[in-house]
C-alpha cells in the first residue's frame, strides 16, 4: 500500500513513480491492534453479524491510514477538512481490498448522516460489470445496518432505463429531477452515458480530496 501527496500530481504523474511507501509487506501491520475497535456502533454490529470482526491486515492498515490523512473529516466540503493523500493499493486477490476502502467510506458517511440528503457523496468506478456487481454486493450487506442508498450502474443485469430511475426522481414541487443516492458504483462508460443523457445526474457533491 502506498500513500501519495496530492500536491505531487502533475502531467508526468510523478506521484506514481516516486510514492511514499506506507507498507511494503502486510506483515508490517500490527495485527494486535484492530482499527475496527473504534468504528461506529452500526458498523461494528454489521461486522459482527457478517462475521468480519477480525479485519485482515490490509483492511486495518487502510482504515488507520485514511483516518490519519483526513483532517478533520473525510468529506472536506462538509466538515472543513481535506485529505492529504491519495492511496494506491496493490495487494493479492483475496486480501480484502474491497472492504479495505469501503470501511473508511462507510464510517465517513455514518458521521455525515443527514447532510446533503439524496446527493451522491461517493463515486466508486470499476473497470467491469462483474466488479460493479461484486462491490455492490459487499456494500449492500452494510445497508441493512446503515441508512444509505447505494446505486449501481453498468451492471450486467440492470437496464439503462432502470439505472436512471434509481439515480434520479422527478420532484413536482421543484419541477426538476433530483438525485436520490449516497453511493454510486459504476463503470466509466455507463457513468458518462448518464452524465450526458439522464437529466439531473451530477457529481458536484462527490467528495474530492
Amino acid at each position: 500500500m502506498v500513500a501519495v501527496n496530492s500536491d505531487a500530481f502533475d502531467e508526468d504523474q510523478a506521484w506514481l513513480t516516486y510514492p511514499e511507501v506506507v507498507f511494503k509487506e502486510l506483515a508490517q501491520v500490527d495485527s494486535n491492534t484492530s482499527a475496527a475497535l473504534s468504528l461506529q456502533g452500526e458498523l461494528k454490529q454489521a461486522l459482527k453479524t457478517l462475521q468480519c470482526e477480525n479485519l485482515f491486515e490490509l483492511q486495518q492498515a487502510m482504515l488507520s491510514k485514511i483516518r490519519e490523512s483526513c483532517s478533520p473529516g473525510f468529506f472536506g466540503y462538509q466538515l472543513g477538512g481535506f485529505c492529504e493523500h491519495d492511496f494506491c493499493v496493490c495487494s493479492p486477490t483475496g486480501s480484502g481490498k474491497t472492504l479495505a476502502y469501503l470501511l473508511p467510506i462507510l464510517e465517513a458517511l455514518t458521521n455525515l448522516r443527514g447532510a446533503l440528503p439524496g446527493e451522491p457523496k461517493v463515486l466508486i468506478l470499476a473497470p467491469s460489470k462483474d466488479l460493479v456487481d461484486q462491490i455492490f454486493s459487499v456494500c449492500k450487506a452494510f445497508v441493512h445496518f446503515i441508512d444509505l442508498n447505494v446505486v449501481k450502474i453498468g451492471s450486467s443485469n440492470v437496464s439503462i432505463r432502470d439505472e436512471a430511475a434509481s439515480l434520479v426522481e422527478f420532484c413536482p414541487i421543484k419541477l426538476a429531477h433530483q438525485q436520490t443516492s449516497d453511493v454510486v458504483i459504476a463503470t466509466p462508460g455507463r457513468l458518462v452515458e448518464h452524465l450526458k443523457h439522464t437529466p439531473g445526474v451530477k457529481t458536484k457533491t462527490v467528495r474530492n480530496g
